[in-house]
C-alpha cells in the first residue's frame, strides 16, 4: 500500500546540502555538531514532525509520522511519551510489513528505546536495542542515506565498541550507497578512534 505520509522536502533539502558539506568539510561540520547544530536541526524538526503528526487523519498515517516524530524526541522527549511512542511504532509495524516504511518503523523503534536505556544507564540494554535496529530490512531512505548514527555514537562513548561495530555490519546488508563509510567507521572504532558521524547525526 502507498504511504500516505509525504516528507516535508525543505528539511530534506536542508539534510542534502548537509550531506554535500559533509564530504567537502568534514572537520568544520564536526566542530559544527559540538557547537550545538543538531540540536538546533533537531528542534527544527521536532516541531514540524509534531505539527504533521497532529494532521494524521488514520492509524496508517499516524504510524508514518511517529516513525519519524520517534527518532527525533528521543533525545531530550519525556521518557514516559517517547516509550510509548516507540512501542506504538514497533507494535503497528506489525500490521503493515509489506509497507515501504516498514523498515523504517523497526530500526527507529529499537533506536529510540536504546536511547532511552542508555538515558537510565543501561549500556548493555542498549547496545541490545541498537542490534535490534540494525536488523531492519532497509527502506528507501536507509538504502541510500544510511540511519541515524547517535546512539551509536552515544554507546562509544560508553565504552561499548562490539555491538557498534557488530550493527555496522547489520547495515552494510541495506546500505549499500555508503561511500565506503561503514568500512572506515569499523576501522576507526576498532583502532580506538571516533568516527565523524557528520550528517548521519542529523536524519
Amino acid at each position: 500500500m502507498e504511504s500516505p505520509y509525504r516528507p516535508n522536502w525543505v528539511l530534506i533539502g536542508v539534510a542534502a546540502v548537509l550531506a554535500v558539506i559533509a564530504f567537502s568539510l568534514r572537520p568544520l561540520l564536526r566542530r559544527q555538531i559540538n557547537n550545538g547544530m543538531v540540536g538546533k536541526f533537531q528542534q527544527m524538526q521536532l516541531n514540524d514532525a509534531k505539527r504533521e503528526l497532529e494532521k494524521a487523519t488514520d492509524p496508517e498515517e499516524r504510524w508514518d509520522k511517529l516513525t519519524h516524530l520517534v527518532v527525533i524526541e528521543s533525545g531530550s522527549g519525556p521518557d514516559a511519551e517517547v516509550r510509548a511512542h516507540a512501542n506504538e511504532v514497533l507494535r503497528t509495524a506489525e500490521k503493515y510489513r509489506n509497507d515501504w516504511n516498514y523498515g523504517n518503523a523497526i530500526h527507529n523503534g529499537n533506536f529510540a528505546l536504546g536511547r532511552l536505556a542508555l538515558r537510565a544507564g543501561n549500556v548493555t540494554e542498549a547496545g541490545d536495542y541498537l542490534i535490534r535496529a540494525g536488523h531492519t530490512p532497509g527502506s528507501p531512505q536507509f538504502n541510500q542515506y544510511g540511519p541515524n548514527m547517535m546512539l551509536a555514537k552515544e554507546l562509544l562513548e560508553k565504552g561499548e565498541r562490539g555491538k557498534v561495530i557488530e550493527y555496522f555490519a547489520l547495515c552494510g546488508k541495506f546500505w549499500k550507497n555508503d561511500r565506503g563509510q561503514l568500512k572506515i567507521w569499523s576501522e576507526q572504532v576498532n583502532d580506538g578512534r571516533e568516527p565523524d558521524f557528520g550528517p548521519n547525526l542529523l536524519w
